[in-house]
C-alpha cells in the first residue's frame, strides 16, 4: 500500500527518477472464498495499477511471462504499451554447501539416508496441493522415503496425515512442521529429489533454493519455474511419476540433470 501512496504524488514535485519493483500481481487464483472476494475486490485496482504503471520512469518484473495467474503485471504493461518500462531481474539464489557429518547427524535424526529420499517444502495450504503429491507418491509405488515439511500445524495437514494412512509406504512418510532454518535447510541439501506440486507460484523460493542445493526438482508447470535449469514439469500424476521414476532410478539421467544444475 505505500507504493500506492505514489499515486496521489504530484507529478510536478517528483524530481527523481523513480522505479517500481513488481513481485507479481495475480488475478485468477480462485481456490477459497477469500480468494474469490479479492478477486472482486482488486477489479477497481487495476485502474490504480494502470496510474502507476505510467507514472514510474522503470518498472521491474521477476520474469516476462504474461497471464491472469501471477503474471497479471507484464500483461498490463504489454496492454498499455509500457514495456519499453520494463527491466526483468529474476530472484537469484545462494549455492548451499555443508559438512558431509553435519549433514549425516541431521538425517540420523529423522531416520534417512544421504540422497535416498524425496522432499516437498511448503505451508500445509490447498493451493500447496500436497495432497497431490501424496497421489503422485501413491502412484509410484516405491519403498522411497518422502519427508513433507511446512511452517504450522493446519486443517490440512490433518487431511494430509489421514489421506497417507491408506499408503501402501506409509511408514515411509514423515509430516515436519516448524523446524529451524539450518535444519530445513540440510534436509533440503540431502535429499534427492524435491517434489513440487503447487497450483499457483510466482517464481517460488523453495524451488530456487532446492536448485542451489543441486537437488533437481519435480514440479507442477506453475509460474515460471520452467524457466528454472534443473526442473522438471509435469502435466499430471502419470506424467510426473514417469518423470520421478527416471530421475529416481537411472543414474545416468540423474547425473546429466544435477549437470544441468551445475553448469548454470
Amino acid at each position: 500500500w505505500t507504493t500506492d501512496l505514489f499515486y496521489f504524488t504530484n507529478p510536478k514535485k517528483v524530481k527523481y527518477k523513480t522505479i517500481m519493483i513488481s513481485h507479481c500481481t495475480g488475478i485468477k487464483t480462485s481456490n477459497t472464498f477469500r480468494d474469490k472476494l479479492n478477486y472482486i475486490l482488486f477489479l477497481p485496482y487495476r485502474f490504480i495499477m494502470r496510474g502507476l504503471m505510467k507514472r514510474f520512469d522503470s518498472i521491474v518484473t521477476l520474469s516476462d511471462k504474461a497471464d491472469n495467474d501471477r503474471f497479471y503485471d507484464n500483461k498490463m504493461l504489454k496492454k498499455y504499451g509500457l514495456l519499453n518500462k520494463r527491466t526483468v531481474i529474476p530472484n537469484g539464489l545462494d549455492v548451499q554447501s555443508y559438512n558431509k557429518s553435519k549433514v549425516m547427524d541431521v538425517l540420523k535424526k529423522y531416520n534417512i539416508d544421504y540422497k535416498n529420499y524425496i522432499i516437498c517444502i511448503s505451508n500445509y495450504q490447498e493451493i500447496k496441493n500436497q495432497l497431490e503429491t501424496l497421489k503422485i507418491y501413491e502412484s509410484l509405488n516405491a519403498n522411497i522415503n518422502l519427508i513433507f515439511i511446512g511452517d504450522y500445524e493446519s486443517e490440512y495437514l490433518q487431511l494430509l496425515k489421514e489421506y497417507s494412512k491408506k499408503l501402501k509406504y506409509k511408514h515411509n512418510i514423515q509430516f515436519l512442521v516448524n523446524l529451524q532454518q539450518e535444519e530445513l535447510k540440510i534436509l533440503l541439501y540431502g535429499a534427492k529429489i524435491f517434489l513440487f506440486s503447487s497450483k499457483s507460484e510466482c517464481m517460488p523460493l523453495a524451488v530456487l533454493e532446492s536448485v542451489g542445493s543441486n537437488v533437481p526438482v519435480v514440479s507442477s508447470n506453475v509460474g515460471n519455474v520452467g524457466n528454472i535449469n534443473g526442473v522438471l514439469c509435469y502435466t499430471s500424476i502419470d506424467d510426473s511419476t514417469s518423470i520421478l521414476r527416471k530421475l529416481y532410478f537411472d543414474a545416468i539421467y540423474y547425473e546429466n540433470t544435477m549437470k544441468i544444475i551445475e553448469n548454470n
